[in-house]
């Protein structure tokens, strides 16, 4: 199978890419190739096998799509190192500090 160079820039194109002035015709080359061996890949497959079917096996038996809440053997509240009006607290980042540094108003 053929790639033109003008295939590859509009693939390119397609893709955002900026290739060199020596890149279509050498990916032309490596796609052709490429679509080559798959091509052929193909055609061994249909031909060197025979078409079988594979049963799946006895699908698994289905229970009632019933929502519920996870039953947790200790409360969130024993997960965390603070808990504070139902909800965990962790420490504010250094970075996130709001308060004006020393010296300034």
């Amino acid at each position: 199978m053929s790639v033109t160079r003008a295939q590859v820039e509009s693939i390119a194109a397609l893709a955002r890419l900026s290739l060199r002035a020596e890149e279509p015709a050498q990916f032309a080359g490596q796609l052709a190739t490429i679509l080559d061996h798959a091509l052929e890949l193909e055609q061994t497959a249909a031909q060197d096998s025979p078409e079988e079917r594979v049963e799946p096996p006895a699908a698994a038996p289905l229970r009632d799509d019933v929502v519920h809440a996870d039953a947790l053997t200790v409360p969130p509240s024993a997960l965390a190192p603070s808990w504070r009006d139902g909800f965990f607290t962790v420490p504010r980042l250094s970075a996130m500090q709001l308060d004006p540094p020393a010296g300034e108003p």
